[in-house]
């Protein structure tokens, strides 16, 4: 058996100095779980309670659990929320190397694009010119282009 949260001695002295007459304890639930006790302390004998009064005692007791599991449910909210922030400023940060890697990419890329062009663009200003193109000449400029 527990111990009352309180001696019983100054229990007994409270409620003589109070003038309580009555003390019910009414369960508080959330989802079925029992996540404690709401006790009302009343002025009047327990005989004179209407079912309406206990209603309302339970009214109360259910709104102090759905308040309970709103405040659950805030603090999960906030954890949620933080995680989210955290996985979308490395997502920002994933983007930002992925756009770097593709400049240096590009960059790469259209330097031997660039050298293969403009060996390409002086044999065809040779060929729609009529200048004639000697062999080791026009094998020299696609191996260059070959080879960029």
């Amino acid at each position: 058996a527990t111990e009352p949260v309180i001696p019983k001695a100054i229990a007994e002295y409270l409620q003589t100095s109070l003038n309580i007459k009555t003390a019910i304890n009414v369960p508080v639930n959330s989802k079925d779980t029992l996540i404690g006790v709401v006790t009302f302390l009343l002025f009047e004998n327990a005989h004179t309670l209407t079912s309406n009064d206990y209603d309302l005692m339970q009214i109360f007791a259910s709104e102090i659990a759905i308040g309970l599991e709103n405040a659950k449910l805030l603090d999960t909210y906030q954890v949620l929320l933080k995680e989210l922030k955290t996985k979308n400023s490395q997502l920002e940060d994933y983007a930002q190397k992925e756009r770097d890697i593709m400049d240096i990419l590009g960059h790469e890329l259209r330097t031997p694009i660039t050298i293969v062009r403009n060996y390409l663009s002086v044999l065809l200003d040779k060929l729609r010119s009529g200048n004639p193109i000697e062999p080791n000449e026009l094998s020299e400029f696609l191996d260059k282009a070959y080879k960029s």
